[in-house]
């Protein structure tokens, strides 16, 4: 298996007119289906599909459960899932003040992941990449 790469334009970082800057890019090959993880785990445990997929959707809504409850998701050998918060700051005196909210100073909720120690190794260490053609260099 390799990380599929091509070569993209990249924002100049020194804002220099008249010069281009490349880096290669991972090239998504595409996606890693639920019915394709389905067949996967049925051939590696000789469970029924039913079973999996029954599974799969139990463990589904136990993330999303446990996500919009606040609490953070550790799926061992994969990594952690949490939400964030993005907010504004503000000085130390609004505290004090009565018609302070602190849910005004939201301004959105997303998504972090954290990918386990072991992946992001075996990741690093065993990288096969694979130059892909792009419109810079074929």
């Amino acid at each position: 298996m390799a990380i599929n790469y091509a070569i993209k334009r990249c924002p100049n970082p020194k804002g220099i007119e008249g010069h281009d800057y490349f880096a290669p890019r991972v090239i998504k090959v595409d996606d890693y289906t639920t019915k394709e993880i389905i067949n996967d785990i049925n051939d590696a445990t000789g469970m029924s599909d039913a079973d999996v997929r029954a599974v799969l959707l139990a463990l589904n809504k136990q993330i999303r459960k446990g996500l919009l409850n606040g609490r953070t998701i550790v799926l061992e050998d994969v990594g952690r899932i949490s939400v964030g918060m993005k907010a504004k700051c503000f000085p130390e005196e609004v505290l004090s003040h009565k018609d302070f909210m602190p849910s005004q100073m939201v301004r959105g909720l997303h998504i972090n992941f954290r990918p386990d120690a072991r992946i992001l190794s075996e990741l690093r260490s065993n990288k096969t990449l694979r130059r892909i053609s792009s419109e810079w260099m074929v």
